[in-house]
């Protein structure tokens, strides 16, 4: 298992103070760009969403830790590269966010796990 920690800071670049809903995934995909990011029919596992209060200016950073050994349940191979997905809405409605205002994707290098193995013993008879 390879722990990683996704920081995202964001800015309210609007007039005033406002409750921010963020969401991330990673993925072994992307497509799309700004509100229309997707995986791109990759494998993605989506991190819990949050949300951020910030006046006029103000930024304010999230983060979130997940496993770069396995994505959407698909083991991962060190070196492989992934994707974090990370989309801004402007509320959220029984869980689910409403009127994405940006987004942003970053790639990056798993870590992962090898698979180990050492070979004790051989023997020709």
């Amino acid at each position: 298992m390879a722990t990683r920690t996704l920081q995202v800071t964001i800015q309210n670049t609007g007039s005033f103070s406002w409750t921010f809903v963020v969401g991330a995934s990673i993925s072994t995909n992307v497509a799309g760009t700004g509100c229309d990011l997707n995986v791109g029919g990759g494998q993605y596992t989506d991190l819990p969403l949050q949300t951020i209060t910030l006046a006029p200016g103000q930024s304010g950073t999230l983060q979130w830790t997940f496993d770069d050994a396995k994505v959407g349940g698909t083991t991962v191979m060190p070196g492989q590269t992934l994707y974090a997905i990370v989309k801004v809405w402007q509320s959220q409605s029984g869980g689910v966010p409403q009127n994405c205002l940006a987004g942003a994707y970053k790639s990056f290098t798993a870590v992962g796990t090898s698979p180990s193995v050492q070979i004790t013993q051989i023997t020709v008879v």
